[in-house]
């Protein structure tokens, strides 16, 4: 395994990995299939290597995670991390690469961006796994959001609004 910064020129990569995830867990994501185009790729990934940070995981040569956050673009911003993705092809989802990337991620936060002083995610009710990751992190869950997103059977599914007060290693439970 090897986690790198992304770069423009892994924007299909990436897309694959969203359109992997859709195709298998089509709810686990707020963007349908349709809406993950190469200039949503590219805004993200722009924003984040401007403003926070991307990077991706390889194994056997292959991406098969992808990270970013970033800031808002106000500077009364500036000091939270938030719009987070951490996405993993479905045969990784379920292994130890997203507890790695994570340690990873708050680690290279803590190291080299030591103006963030809040790290917000929002993943759905219902994926039980983001939620454990998250909290076995130490983020703290703030508040939840009713019937955020609408499913494709019509009904509606809940966010849960996680931040992480600290991103400094020592502040870590």
């Amino acid at each position: 395994m090897k986690i790198r910064q992304a770069t423009l020129e892994d924007f299909s990569s990436i897309k694959s990995l969203y359109e992997d995830v859709l195709q298998n867990d089509i709810h686990n994501l707020t963007p349908y299939l349709e809406e993950i185009t190469d200039e949503f790729i590219m805004n993200e990934l722009k924003n984040a290597l401007t403003r926070g940070y991307a990077f991706v995981v390889e194994k056997d040569n292959e991406i098969v995670g992808y990270a970013k956050a970033y800031t808002g673009i106000f500077f009364k911003e500036s000091h939270i991390l938030k719009n987070a993705t951490l996405i993993f092809s479905t045969k990784q989802k379920k292994t130890i690469l997203p507890y790695k990337l994570l340690n990873f991620l708050l680690n290279y936060v803590n190291e080299n961006m030591p103006h963030i002083q809040y790290f917000q995610t929002q993943p759905h009710s219902f994926i039980k796994d983001a939620l454990r990751l998250y909290k076995k992190f130490g983020f703290q869950e703030l508040f939840e959001t009713k019937n955020t997103i609408k499913l494709n059977n019509g009904e509606y599914a809940n966010a849960v609004f996680l931040q992480l007060e600290s991103t400094r290693k020592d502040d870590l439970k």
